[in-house]
């Protein structure tokens, strides 16, 4: 079985996520990438495919807390228990500020790669 094949590389980021129209709880954010991300609702939803979702991520980089404001369109989606959804992220009022995120996300994790130290996010693939 072949592995995920990504264009753009996802970090696990510590952040929470609101996404009012899908779910009445926060949801966790699982990884993100300039593209696009996964969240995990803590119950199950109901998910329209179609439809593009307001999502408002909670991210907390070197002590400064950081709201961001993108919209996504799902494009998987588990729903059992707990939701975890997929999505591609569209053109949004934050799209710039997500690109300075994951370039400073990038830059850490080489860091911490070559210089053997903890990061509080991971590059996965």
């Amino acid at each position: 079985m072949e592995g995920e094949r990504r264009r753009q590389p996802r970090f696990k980021v510590i952040a929470k996520v609101k996404a009012d129209e899908l779910c009445i709880f926060p949801g966790t954010l699982l990884d993100v990438s300039s593209t696009g991300c996964k969240i995990r609702f803590p119950i199950s939803v109901t998910v329209d495919m179609e439809k593009e979702y307001q999502l408002k991520i909670k991210i907390c980089q070197n002590k400064i807390t950081k709201e961001l404001f993108l919209i996504g369109q799902p494009v998987y989606s588990s729903v059992e228990e707990t939701s975890e959804i997929g999505f591609v992220f569209l053109r949004s009022p934050d799209s710039r500020q997500l690109d300075s995120y994951i370039q400073s996300f990038q830059s850490d994790a080489e860091a911490a790669a070559n210089w053997n130290t903890q990061a509080s996010y991971v590059y996965v693939g």
